[in-house]
This record gives C-alpha cells, sequence and structure tokens, in this order.
C-alpha cells in the first residue's frame, strides 16, 4: 500500500502543478501549458468512470453502493464539463496562433 499511496500523492502534486500551468497558459495565452492538465484529467476522469462501473457491476445488490456510484457518474460528469471548457479553450488558442498562409500565385 505505500507504494499505491506514494503514486496517488505525486499523482494529486502534479494536478495541483498542471492546474497552476492552465492558469499561467491562458494568462499568456499559450496552448501548451494546458496540455499536462488535459491529460492527467482525462486519465482521472478515465479511472473516475471504472470505479463507477465497477461499484454497479460487483456491488448492484446494494442499495448504498448503487447511490454512491450514481453520486459518482454526477461527479464525473461535472469534470468532464471541466475537460470539455479547458479543451475548448485549447481549441480557440489553435485557432488563434495557427498561422494563417495564402499562396497569393495563381
Amino acid at each position: 500500500m505505500p507504494i499505491a499511496g506514494a503514486f496517488f500523492i505525486i499523482y494529486f502534486l502534479l494536478i495541483i502543478i498542471s492546474s497552476y500551468l492552465v492558469y499561467y497558459g491562458i494568462k499568456i495565452s499559450t496552448r501548451g501549458w494546458l496540455l499536462p492538465w488535459l491529460f492527467l484529467m482525462g486519465l482521472a476522469i478515465l479511472f473516475q468512470f471504472c470505479w463507477s462501473l465497477w461499484l454497479i457491476g460487483g456491488y448492484y445488490i446494494y442499495l448504498e453502493q448503487t447511490f454512491s456510484a450514481l453520486l459518482n457518474f454526477v461527479w464525473t460528469a461535472y469534470n468532464i464539463y471541466c475537460w470539455l471548457v479547458v479543451f475548448s479553450q485549447y481549441q480557440i488558442f489553435l485557432e488563434i496562433q495557427n498561422p494563417n498562409i495564402e499562396l497569393l500565385m495563381p
């Protein structure tokens, strides 16, 4: 268990650092600083969704576990919304920073 605990502590520290990088990237309008957060939160959303499915699949006969899985699905939906907000900002930066090159030759 100490290995798993250390993994989660390091992972959450990386989430905190990447959250600051999102703030910094939006402040200076650079899309590259948003990528670590998108990747790490994508992993978190995937794990959270699989955890909810495991709760329903393994403990569907217990009402408390089904309710906790439902709440976890709601929390997963909120995390997906937050991920989509940052991803849409990434796409806006991509469009702004993309060089618009026109060929003037016939």
